[in-house]
């Protein structure tokens, strides 16, 4: 079982990050998880995403 996620702009995909889970991590609940994963991915991409405007 791993995270993932995508760094998308204007529909097309950007890069895709993703990483296994740690051995505690298994036992995580699901709403735990998808957390998680949201926090991975703003890690992952901070530098592209400091200062730009969401849609």
């Amino acid at each position: 079982m791993g995270l993932g996620g995508v760094l998308m702009q204007k529909g097309q995909v950007v890069a895709y990050a993703s990483r296994q889970l740690k051995v505690h991590e298994r036992n995580y609940p699901t709403h735990d998880l998808e957390l998680d994963a949201v926090v991975f991915s703003l890690k992952v991409w901070r530098h592209y995403l400091y200062g730009s405007k969401f849609e």
